[in-house]
């Protein structure tokens, strides 16, 4: 990235869930999130579909409920959950062991 002009160190505070630590890195990730799928809701025409591929995440030993969070936010946006596809990750050295094909309709 730099060889193309970008300043990796300032990029860093744009991406989603890389900034701060503790609970406040949490709730930036959340923020940064509503921010996408609020932008999702904004640019999606009428009876078109959203597809979210997400996993609940582990932070300091603790679940963090993502995929809880992503269908009640999206939900509060406008859009209505089409359905839910539990997915099995296979693989050794996966941390998550399982993700959610979330599929929301506008």
């Amino acid at each position: 990235m730099e060889d193309l002009g970008f300043n990796v160190s300032d990029m860093r505070n744009e991406f989603i869930g890389v900034r701060s630590a503790g609970k406040s890195k949490v709730d930036f990730y959340n923020q940064d999130m509503k921010k996408a799928y609020s932008e999702m809701y904004r640019i999606l025409k009428p009876n078109k579909f959203a597809v979210i591929v997400i996993g609940n995440a582990t932070y300091q030993s603790k679940e963090i409920k993502t995929v809880e969070f992503t269908i009640d936010y999206m939900e509060s946006i406008g859009f209505k959950l089409f359905k839910n596809i539990n997915k099995i990750i296979f693989g050794l050295y996966n941390i998550m062991k399982k993700e959610n094909i979330l599929i929301f309709k506008k």
